[in-house]
């Protein structure tokens, strides 16, 4: 009984199209292929063991968390692919940005597919940024500050914090998705 009840009232609330759900907000989820995107997104669903291909163009994906419903457009990260970033950079309520930080031979290209997102016609200067420095679990990870410095996140108009994790882990990740839905909802009320 318990289970039809609960189904029924799954089906009521699909059928009234979210009228008590929380407001759903667009995340626009980027950084350089292996950096952890996806795994990422896995690990705030509590689907941290789950097996992850390479991302080819986009995932849509969703996560209720802290008051929101992200709607999370996970996009590829390898080359090829990076020229669609900026098609979505202008129609989203926040950015997170993922780099791996044990990866130091593509810190430079990191920078550079950073900066070059941020100079997209239209690019919100208010849109919230979250950095993930993912991948904290490796020995050979810089801190959270090292990108703070390195991406030169000071000195954006925009309001953008790096929060150090581990998608194999999950650690330190809804740390970084509770900044970002704070910041979404003081910089975009409803």
């Amino acid at each position: 009984m318990y289970y039809f009840v609960k189904q029924v009232i799954k089906i009521i609330v699909l059928i009234m199209g979210g009228a008590f759900g929380k407001r759903k907000v667009q995340v626009l989820v980027v950084g350089l292929d292996n950096s952890g995107k996806t795994s990422i997104i896995n690990a705030l669903k509590n689907e941290k063991n789950a097996t992850v291909a390479p991302t080819v163009g986009f995932n849509k994906d969703s996560v209720e968390k802290f008051n929101l419903n992200f709607q999370f457009s996970d996009m590829s990260g390898q080359n090829q692919y990076r020229g669609m970033w900026e098609q979505y950079a202008t129609k989203i309520d926040g950015l997170i940005f993922v780099i791996d930080s044990s990866d130091k031979i593509r810190f430079g290209i990191a920078l550079d597919e950073f900066k070059l997102l941020l100079e997209t016609p239209g690019f919100d200067k208010d849109l919230p940024i979250l950095v993930y420095a993912n991948k904290q679990d490796s020995p050979e990870a810089q801190s959270p500050q090292f990108f703070i410095d390195y991406l030169e996140l000071k000195s954006y108009k925009n309001p953008s914090q790096c929060f150090g994790g581990s998608a194999k882990t999950g650690v330190g990740l809804d740390q970084g998705l509770q900044w970002l839905s704070a910041k979404i909802q003081q910089v975009k009320p409803k």
